[in-house]
């Protein structure tokens, strides 16, 4: 089985992360993703959605700020950064962009050929220490 690094506000812990019903979630993404095919559409159709979340995610928390810090130097609310960082909605490039000023990044966006999104974030989860625990959750249709 494979161990998920979990971000902490006191840094990583290196541990299986297992959800509420004892589960391991490596487990049961792979187990709905094989199985039901409704979750697997909404899996690959989120998948921008969730690689943006991470790095939200990532940036936000290495600025050591809580969503609701990041909320008022955007200029938007706790829930919409909640929003975001859940992986499940998407976000306007101009959100996007007001996120980077606020975090002192550029925005930057390019295109990839298809297929090569799920290489690509996993070498940027990697190389950024991100969780994906948080993005292993189910997403209702």
């Amino acid at each position: 089985m494979r161990k998920i690094t979990e971000m902490t506000q006191e840094g990583e812990i290196d541990s299986p992360w297992v959800s509420p019903i004892g589960q391991f979630t490596d487990d049961a993404l792979a187990e709905d993703l094989a199985e039901d095919e409704e979750f697997r559409r909404i899996w690959e159709e989120t998948a921008t959605e969730r690689h943006i979340a991470r790095q939200i995610v990532h940036y936000r928390t290495s600025h050591g700020l809580s969503q609701q810090e990041l909320a008022a130097r955007v200029g938007t609310s706790h829930s919409q950064i909640s929003r975001m960082e859940s992986g499940r909605y998407p976000t306007r490039v101009g959100t996007l962009k007001r996120i980077g000023d606020a975090l002192g990044l550029n925005l930057t966006i390019t295109y990839e050929p298809k297929g090569e999104v799920v290489a690509a974030h996993a070498e940027t989860t990697a190389s950024q220490g991100v969780s994906t625990s948080s993005a292993t959750r189910r997403a209702s249709a």
